[in-house]
């Protein structure tokens, strides 16, 4: 309003001076000089409304091009507005213009830091739960914190930038208000008069004024100009925090979310893992297959919780697994052995695998195992010539991943504890094979007949197990001839824990019946031997 005021009047008076200058003009010689001095005057005042006019103009520009976000940018402003500032003269406007400058180089550095801040709020889009993990809100969560702060200090700079300028800016505007003031009151004061003298100091006067007005201007301006930059920046640093505080606030509940769902998965987790645990002890009697499954669960439950918690925390899969994938190799290298036994591991707790006292040889070392590691097998050694094995004190060690190495790995069949012995005895050539066959054989049949029904059993259950119809383990007799006579050979299962007290019974029936059969004669040469069967 108040530029279109000074525009109207501008054209008033240049109205005005164009009329003089018809009259001039026209008129006699004899009132030229009064006419001139008018037109001078007028010329003054029109002067003094130009600037007025001009200055208001530039001024409500600057305003409205800042309250509408113009394209010129806030740096590039001030900048603009201190290269303007040392073209005036004076001590008092020169002073002005170096504390205005030094307001400005400061804000400039606000506005620029500001802007890179917004622009780097911009480039970094806030976290989305579904692709971002935990690593990446939070990582996102401190970025928005330190920008926040951040911005609320660059605000806090430019008001107290905006308090400093205002300071610098009052006396200069009160200046320019005295000397508007001042040619308000002239031009209101101001009679029609003819008198050249009077016109001609009136034009001295807002001569004046319109120099000093220009000058102050200079200064002011600026000033006034800077102080709406101030003003905006602040505005817009404010708007620029909230947003970020609502982007904060939105990813903080983002990662409450997540961590929620997590909590609630582990817990899923641990409650299933605690289900399986009392299902296994309720459900399954066989302690080896109880110890499997404990075993399984284990694993499973920490694989599990292990892939829930990367996959929560990183968000960038396809580098998470090139780099699995480097450190997958480099393990693979480094402990191979280690990987080996945890897979025969799970061979030795399979189907046909290896159990709690089942007698196994390994390397050429016989023992019963004691207790099967998740990387380790444990035995205990067994020495002496077979059948007499006895215990030696002393626990072998292991590696699981034994089983896949070239050397031969010996154990019983599932659920089978008897190994075959072999008895060969060297007949002489007259005598009769079948009262030596059946002496014989009812010797090792007798023995045979008191753990029968155990070897019995564990035939059925191996047959169960396997899927596979065997007979029932039982002593058998073999004849051939051989040089020195009649070779009679006698196989007959015996039990493992007993296999010495089995040996030793069958030696001493046969014997009785070698003594009670004078017909039953060995060759010298023949003596018998029992080994076990090949």
């Amino acid at each position: 309003q108040v530029a279109a005021g000074a525009a109207e009047r501008a054209a008033q008076l240049q109205a005005q001076v164009e009329q003089v200058t018809r009259e001039l003009q026209t008129n006699a010689s004899t009132s030229r000089p009064a006419l001139a001095a008018r037109r001078d005057q007028l010329v003054a005042q029109l002067e003094l409304a130009t600037a007025q006019r001009d200055v208001l103009r530039q001024y409500a520009g600057f305003v409205a091009a800042a309250q509408t976000g113009g394209s010129v940018g806030l740096a590039q402003k001030i900048a603009e507005l201190e290269r303007s500032v040392p073209e005036l003269a004076g001590e008092e406007q020169a002073g002005a213009a170096d504390a205005g400058g030094t307001a400005g180089t400061v804000a400039a550095a606000a506005s620029a830091s500001a802007a890179a801040t917004v622009a780097a709020a911009a480039q970094q889009p806030a976290a989305q739960a579904q692709s971002a993990g935990i690593l990446s809100l939070l990582r996102e969560m401190l970025g928005l914190s330190g920008r926040v702060s951040e911005l609320e200090d660059l605000a806090g700079e430019a008001q107290r930038l905006a308090g400093s300028n205002e300071q610098l800016r009052a006396p200069v505007r009160g200046a320019i208000i005295d000397a508007v003031r001042r040619a308000e009151s002239i031009g209101a004061a101001t009679q029609p008069t003819d008198d050249p003298a009077a016109l001609d100091a009136q034009r001295l006067e807002l001569a004046a004024l319109t120099a000093r007005f220009k000058q102050l201007s200079a200064a002011g301006v600026p000033l006034g100009e800077q102080g709406v930059l101030l003003d905006a920046t602040r505005r817009n640093l404010l708007s620029w925090r909230g947003t970020l505080t609502r982007q904060y606030t939105r990813i903080l509940r983002d990662l409450a979310v997540r961590l929620a769902f997590v909590g609630a998965v582990v817990v899923a987790l641990v409650v299933g893992s605690e289900l399986w645990r009392r299902a296994t002890y309720r459900y399954v009697t066989d302690a080896r297959r109880r110890r499997q499954l404990m075993v399984i669960r284990r694993v499973a439950v920490a694989v599990a919780v292990v892939v829930i918690i990367v996959a929560s925390v990183v968000s960038e899969f396809g580098s998470l697994a090139t780099f699995a994938g480097l450190i997958t190799a480099g393990i693979a290298v480094a402990l191979q052995t280690v990987i080996l036994s945890g897979v025969a591991y799970f061979f030795f707790i399979g189907r046909f695998g290896v159990r709690v006292g089942d007698r196994v040889t390994i390397s050429n070392i016989t023992g019963e195992v004691i207790e099967v590691g998740l990387f380790r097998l444990y035995m205990m050694e067994l020495s002496g010539k077979s059948p007499d094995l006895h215990p030696t004190g002393r626990i072998v060690v292991f590696s699981n991943a034994v089983l896949f190495q070239p050397s031969a790995f010996y154990k019983q069949l599932p659920g089978a504890n008897y190994a075959w012995r072999e008895l060969t005895f060297t007949l002489a050539p007259d005598t009769d094979y079948r009262v030596a066959e059946q002496r014989l054989m009812g010797a090792v049949t007798s023995v045979f007949g008191e753990y029968r029904d155990s070897l019995e059993s564990q035939q059925a259950k191996v047959s169960r197990s396997l899927h596979v119809a065997m007979e029932a383990p039982q002593p058998q007799g073999r004849l051939r001839f051989v040089e020195a006579g009649l070779e009679f050979v006698v196989r007959y299962p015996v039990e493992l824990r007993r296999a010495a007290e089995i040996d030793d019974q069958v030696t001493r029936r046969l014997l009785d019946a070698v003594n009670q059969e004078p017909t039953l004669r060995l060759v010298p040469s023949g003596t018998p031997k029992i080994q076990p069967a090949a």
